[in-house]
């Protein structure tokens, strides 16, 4: 059931926005590189820039699943879900981590969990631009 037709300027304007956003996630150091174990336990990772690409994804795909075109629905189901937390530290509780972290051969355990996590969303973040450039191409051929 549509209840209301997503806005195609606005949707293709935020499809180059994640294509492009997601090529520079991608190549981060975030992403690219293995996590650095005193900022896993330690300090802080930053996450926040894949956390919004996240939400900013999330928020695209909600408005245009109200499409009427089963092709465009099809291809939006072609973006990934991304576990954006993975990359950080692994407990809630800043004592938690402290404790893994001091515990040497536990503690590499999880930076290779986190290296990992990095990797699969390094992937994820391929697979979206790719279907993000694809839905573009789609929406602006379409209409011709």
């Amino acid at each position: 059931m549509v209840i209301e037709d997503p806005d195609r300027e606005r949707c293709l304007k935020e499809l180059a926005d994640i294509q492009s956003a997601g090529m520079e996630l991608a190549e981060s150091p975030l992403l690219t590189s293995i996590p650095n174990y005193r900022d896993l336990f330690f300090g802080t990772v930053d996450a926040s820039r894949l956390i919004g690409f996240n939400n900013e994804l999330e928020s695209l795909v909600t408005e245009m699943a109200n499409s009427r075109d089963r092709v465009e629905l099809d291809m939006l189901n072609g973006f990934p879900v991304m576990p954006c937390h993975g990359v950080q530290a692994p407990f809630a509780k800043e004592w938690a981590n402290r404790t893994v972290g001091i515990v040497f051969p536990i503690g590499l355990l999880f930076v290779l969990r986190a290296w990992l996590f990095s990797r699969k969303l390094q992937r994820q973040m391929i697979k979206a631009t790719q279907v993000a450039s694809n839905l573009i191409d789609y929406m602006n051929n379409k209409h011709i």
